[in-house]
């Protein structure tokens, strides 16, 4: 589904990715992992077309989407749910949602119903500001206004960082539900293990701006952790 192969990104003259190759099938669940500043966030701005490789290529569905600007990566059927979250706090539930919708083809406004079967609560507060959510719900508000234009691929980063394990709970499942219903492929930077453990199929871990090891889920292995994780 989508491809990086030796990717390279420089902030200035600094080498702050070097020849990244990542492949992320249709319908599984791929996890880059890695310390702080290991070029995690780097790679997915980069994929989003955000920030610009200096040399490598990115595939989506066998096209080659390197040099294309964000809104037609978006279009091509791209969703991103970037660290941090970047709601618009000024707006309310409901137009934070209708904004992911500008990325389908055919401009629709209607909110796909599975977003509020995965995460019900936003249901229940469309015309709250973004502002006034709670930082978990801010982040299921990002989640649902990226999966808005019923994307092919989602990307998400660092989904469960800085929020309350309840809500945790809900995101992971929200997940696990998008990975059984199929037909979306998902790269997430997450550093929860037990969430990777139990949802992804594929892991990759960063170091240096490389990738130091990769793997099936099964072979992320607790030395593999302590080697490259451990803080």
């Amino acid at each position: 589904m989508l491809q990086t192969t030796n990717l390279n990104i420089f902030y200035g003259d600094s080498h702050v990715v070097r020849d990244v190759s990542l492949l992320i099938p249709e319908g599984k669940i791929v996890c880059l992992m890695g310390r702080n500043g290991v070029g995690k966030t780097t790679v997915m701005k980069t994929l989003m077309g955000l920030l610009p490789a200096r040399s490598g290529r990115i595939s989506f569905g066998g096209e080659d989407i390197t040099s294309l600007r964000p809104y037609s990566r978006a279009r091509s059927g791209i969703g991103y749910a970037p660290q941090g979250r970047e709601i618009i706090p000024s707006l309310t539930v409901e137009e934070n949602i209708l904004i992911g919708l500008e990325a389908k083809p055919n401009a629709s406004r209607v909110i796909p119903p599975r977003i509020f079967e995965l995460f019900p609560v936003l249901k229940t507060m469309l015309q709250r500001r973004g502002g006034d959510l709670s930082g978990g719900q801010q982040q299921q508000l990002s989640i649902a206004r990226a999966l808005a234009s019923e994307p092919k691929m989602l990307l998400l980063d660092e989904p469960t960082e800085g929020i309350q394990p309840s809500i945790i709970k809900e995101i992971v499942h929200a997940i696990k539900k998008l990975k059984e219903q199929g037909g979306l492929s998902i790269l997430v930077v997450e550093q929860f293990v037990s969430f990777v453990r139990g949802a992804g199929d594929y892991f990759y871990i960063m170091e240096k701006g490389a990738i130091a090891a990769e793997g099936a889920i099964p072979n992320l292995s607790d030395d593999l952790i302590r080697k490259h994780l451990a803080v």
